[in-house]
């Protein structure tokens, strides 16, 4: 499913930001686009923190030039929005805490990988790997919430579900527009309704079993019986 050219344009504007400000951050950078094949359905949409050095790659110091940030969005859309967004998988190990956490939601979605959207708060990180932090994380966090609300609405999905700790989400969340009424409950931060859609956000689990469980029982509390939502 392929987003607006208003998406694009507001993406564009972010790595113009980033870029302008390079020499305060890393060389090279990753970017995401928010990936969902045509086959994806509309029930569930992931949120990570942030690419961990891999997908687009591109010179933080060439964002600023129309010609190179534009090349640079053509080759991060073009991965993300083929019908075979999702090659890469299977090359990748399910074992992963994200994704072991997001593959139980869907089991309890009941949706497959090829009907998913996948996104990440941060849309620029570390080529190097990480999720960003300091000036990167700064500069980007004003624009990068209203694109998180754009491609939501855009994307559609009947609930979103973001991994990532109330102090990670909470700026970009904020940045979206939305007032979240904070709750936390074990490892569930929040669960409820924003813009007319359902978000559930859970602690990443990180590498910890113990951490991963507690995410799991919240990700199980949250869409364990969907047929009393």
């Amino acid at each position: 499913m392929a987003l607006s050219i208003a998406y694009e344009e507001q993406y564009s504007a972010l790595l113009e930001h980033v870029g302008s400000h390079c020499a305060e951050l890393p060389a090279e950078v990753c970017l995401h686009w928010p990936m969902a094949e045509p086959t994806y359905n509309g029930r569930f949409m992931a949120i990570g923190q942030a690419l961990n050095g891999w997908m687009v790659e591109r010179s933080s110091c060439q964002l600023w030039r129309p010609d190179y940030r534009q090349g640079a969005i053509d080759g991060a859309r073009r991965t993300s929005e083929i019908p075979t967004a999702w090659s890469w998988m299977p090359r990748q190990p399910w074992g992963r805490p994200f994704w072991r956490l997001v593959r139980s939601a869907m089991e309890l979605c009941d949706v497959e990988l090829s009907q998913i959207a996948w996104s990440n708060l941060a849309k620029v990180a570390p080529a190097e790997g990480r999720n960003p932090w300091g000036s990167l994380l700064e500069y980007q966090i004003p624009i990068a919430g209203r694109l998180l609300r754009r491609e939501v609405s855009e994307l559609d999905p009947a609930v979103v579900l973001i991994v990532s700790g109330r102090s990670y989400a909470a700026p970009f969340l904020s940045a979206a527009g939305f007032d979240v009424p904070w709750r936390r409950d074990g490892a569930l931060q929040f669960d409820g309704q924003l813009d007319g859609r359902r978000w559930i956000v859970v602690n990443h689990p990180g590498t910890f079993a113990r951490r991963f469980e507690e995410s799991w029982e919240a990700v199980q509390r949250a869409l364990g019986d969907q047929s009393s939502r």
